[in-house]
């Protein structure tokens, strides 16, 4: 029987490049968040936003959602977000970025109850800085990746 503490071994058959490559995986997925939830807290400086990470991940979604030409509504993050976030959680964050000036929320014709997002200016400089940002941090982790798979 083995010790709760102690992690469990990587199985033999798993190569060294996945573990690498999901270590950087990892690593990029962190970095991100950090990025863009500090953004979300300097955008907020009364810190009125509880949750920094679900409302950066709304203004993404928005925002390729736009980027692929589609409208995007409560109903429509909602179904983007299963089994990453709860109904509730998402409703708060997206208060929050609606809040921050980061999205709007604007009515769609023939339909009162029913609200299209969209990414604001002030969202869009957000999600830009973030992005230029985490490519540099991107490229930093891929490169210690691919100097670890070399055996360096």
């Amino acid at each position: 029987m083995s010790d709760p503490g102690t992690p469990a071994p990587v199985p033999a058959h798993v190569p060294p490049g996945v573990l690498a490559a999901t270590e950087a995986l990892l690593d990029l997925h962190l970095s991100a968040t950090r990025r863009f939830a500090a953004a979300i807290r300097a955008a907020d400086p009364a810190r009125r936003a509880k949750r920094p990470d679900e409302t950066c991940w709304c203004c993404a979604a928005v925002a390729l959602g736009t980027l692929r030409h589609r409208r995007i509504t409560h109903k429509d993050l909602v179904a983007m977000a299963a089994g990453r976030l709860s109904p509730a959680t998402l409703s708060r964050a997206v208060q929050d970025a609606v809040m921050l000036g980061l999205l709007r929320q604007e009515q769609l014709a023939g339909n009162r109850r029913m609200k299209r997002l969209a990414l604001t200016e002030a969202g869009w400089r957000l999600l830009v800085a973030g992005a230029e940002e985490a490519w540099a941090a991107a490229l930093a982790v891929l490169r210690r990746a691919e100097a670890r798979m070399a055996g360096g």
